[in-house]
């Protein structure tokens, strides 16, 4: 899953900091948060996008956003 691979961001800016003393500019605090941000906004869409198509296929006329989809 992509948004768990962010993580070696964090780990990778972490890593360059203990081993080679490198501290990250203003751009690396400003743009991982956006890019951890926008790849978890896209995984809970694409959730709530799967779970009405779910909805869709199986007709049924409980489904909403706390309906488990079995």
């Amino acid at each position: 899953m992509v948004p768990i691979e962010y993580t070696g961001i964090v780990v990778v800016t972490v890593l360059g900091y203990v081993f080679f003393r490198e501290v990250p500019g203003v751009s690396v605090w400003v743009g991982v948060p956006l890019v951890i941000a926008a790849g978890l906004l896209i995984v809970w869409g694409e959730s709530k996008s799967g779970l009405a198509r779910e909805c869709a296929r199986t007709q049924r006329a409980t489904c909403g956003p706390r309906t488990p989809v079995r």
